[in-house]
């Protein structure tokens, strides 16, 4: 048990003593609703910016990328440029859908964490 905690003991059904510790002090903050939507959204930013760099990228590359898969032909090979178009607009297309993957999940985390900073509301904030 460190300094910081405090020790509950609690007697299970099967008869075996549990000790659960928690902090002796729990800090809350009062926030604006302002304040609040500025702290969930501003987690997105830096995601966000790299989803749009990843989707420059593949739209940038996928014309190149069509150009190279049209003049392809199992006889001939692809030429250097041909080929690192079709690299990065792959590798941009991945990177793309796995940071919307992550995006996505982020905003219904954020919303959800929202919600439930709001639903700690009380009508008496000081008692």
């Amino acid at each position: 048990m460190t300094d910081n905690s405090v020790a509950i003991n609690v007697v299970a059904s099967s008869g075996y003593d549990i000790e659960r510790t928690g902090p002796r002090k729990i800090v809350r903050h009062d926030i604006s609703d302002e304040e609040l939507d500025q702290l969930c959204d501003g987690a997105a930013s830096t995601l966000s910016t790299w989803l749009g760099v990843a989707a420059g990228g593949f739209f940038g590359s996928f014309p190149n990328a069509i150009s190279a898969l049209s003049s392809f032909s199992g006889n001939t090979a692809l030429s250097l440029s041909e080929l690192s178009s079709l690299m990065i607009c792959g590798v941009a297309a991945s990177l793309w859908l796995a940071l919307g993957l992550v995006s996505g999940s982020r905003t219904s985390k954020s919303r959800k964490l929202r919600l439930a900073i709001r639903g700690r509301s009380t009508t008496k904030p000081y008692a």
